[in-house]
């Protein structure tokens, strides 16, 4: 009987803060910034880690460190009723934010019935490391390393938007939008030493020998367009036009002087390559693409059982690519490995690319039964790139002799392609 009357007096209490609490709640006044009623909630912390053993491998995998972090924002704000204020309500989201692999924000204003404003950030770190400088223990086969790609990174991904969309009817509708997209930090990866005029002896050597380099990458493209949304009736059209831009920076070098090639051959035939040393090495290329943007798409009920969708955009990227290299080092000056003298090596290039695209898009859905549809897409893809590109490379003082090439006579001289690629 004692237990039983102490959990009533319990339940009764907890029941009675219960509803002060509420109460409290419902009599707090409103918290008002800079004219929305806001609410929200901030989460913070810090992490405490500790590692043994391979830093890269925990980075592949998870990549959380030490440090505060900022883990979630939230916040929601409303204008009071009857304020003519430029925005009726907003959003502010995040997480990750401090230097976690993964972080991302959102902003978001609105004006009912008139118009949206969103902007999005995401930024993601990506490692991959497998240790290829080790120095693995000797096989029966007489492979000391080699046992991995040798190709790693660590790079970081930003992605960012803004997208604005107007209303100006109850069918028809504005929109403008900004996307802007980067990747950049380190590379490890194998190259061969090829070049443009290469022997026969050569080719052999290059072949033989992928060498280890690493370097910066940095890449960006920037995306602006404008456009307009119509309904009538069950259908909805849309035309986007804009202009994006991409380009690219890449440059590399060898990662150790008087390198040897990650050759994994025999020991026989490893004993030539590790005569084979690359002094150094350095590469360094560029390329900036443009583009116009056109981009229509549609979509609406033919019938009350037949919907149909599709869709035409055309782009064409234009612009010029650039090479500059040179090696210095020790290679074979027969075929067979057995003779090797040093060497210098120049190259360069200068590259022009059309490329025009076109896709078209056509689907449908037809209504059999209320619980049975059908779907058919359909996507053609035409892509037809046009480029002229002059090179040229200099081997131990020699140049190399020019070419005479069949190309039309915008091309003059140089080295032209065309391909036409159709994807159904």
């Amino acid at each position: 009987m004692r237990t039983r009357a102490g959990l009533t007096i319990l339940a009764a209490t907890l029941m009675w803060m219960c509803s002060l609490s509420t109460r409290a709640q419902e009599e707090k006044p409103q918290v008002l910034f800079g004219g929305f009623s806001t609410s929200g909630t901030v989460g913070v912390g810090y992490r405490f880690t500790t590692i043994k053993g391979s830093l890269g491998e925990y980075n592949d995998l998870f990549d959380l460190h030490n440090g505060f972090r900022l883990l979630d924002v939230n916040f929601i704000g409303r204008a009071p009723e009857g304020n003519h204020s430029f925005a009726d309500s907003y959003s502010v989201t995040a997480s990750g934010l401090g230097g976690d692999p993964y972080s991302a924000a959102q902003v978001t204003v609105r004006k009912d019935k008139l118009y949206d404003l969103i902007v999005n950030y995401r930024q993601s770190y990506y490692y991959w490391g497998r240790n290829d400088n080790a120095i693995l223990p000797l096989s029966p086969s007489g492979i000391t390393r080699g046992l991995t790609s040798n190709h790693d990174w660590a790079t970081v991904r930003r992605i960012g938007s803004m997208n604005f969309n107007l209303r100006a009817t109850n069918h028809l509708q504005f929109s403008f939008e900004f996307g802007r997209e980067s990747r950049d930090g380190l590379t490890q990866s194998t190259r061969s030493l090829d070049y443009p005029g290469s022997s026969s002896t050569w080719g052999s050597f290059s072949r033989a020998n992928p060498y280890l380099v690493t370097g910066p990458l940095n890449e960006m493209s920037n995306r602006f367009t404008g456009g307009v949304n119509y309904s009538f009736r069950d259908w909805t059209f849309r035309y986007r036009v804009g202009y994006q831009v991409f380009s690219q920076d890449t440059s590399w070098t060898n990662l150790l002087p008087s390198e040897q090639s990650i050759d994994t051959s025999p020991a026989a035939v490893n004993a030539i390559t590790t005569k084979e040393r690359l002094t150094t090495a350095s590469w360094s290329d560029s390329r900036r693409l443009t583009s116009p943007v056109s981009e229509f798409s549609y979509n609406g009920k033919a019938t009350n059982w037949l919907e149909l969708r599709g869709g035409y955009n055309f782009y064409r990227y234009d612009g010029p690519s650039t090479v500059d290299a040179s090696y210095v080092g020790i290679a074979r000056t027969n075929s067979g490995g057995t003779t090797v003298a040093p060497y210098t090596l120049a190259i360069n290039s200068r590259m022009h690319v059309n490329e025009p695209t076109h896709i078209i898009e056509q689907g449908l859905t037809a209504k059999i039964k209320e619980w049975w549809n059908f779907y058919a897409d359909y996507r053609y893809i035409r892509s037809t790139t046009d480029g002229l590109q002059n090179f040229a490379s200099v081997f131990n003082g020699v140049i190399t002799p020019a070419v005479a090439v069949a190309c039309p006579a915008a091309f003059q001289q140089g080295t032209c392609s065309n391909w036409v690629v159709g994807t159904h």
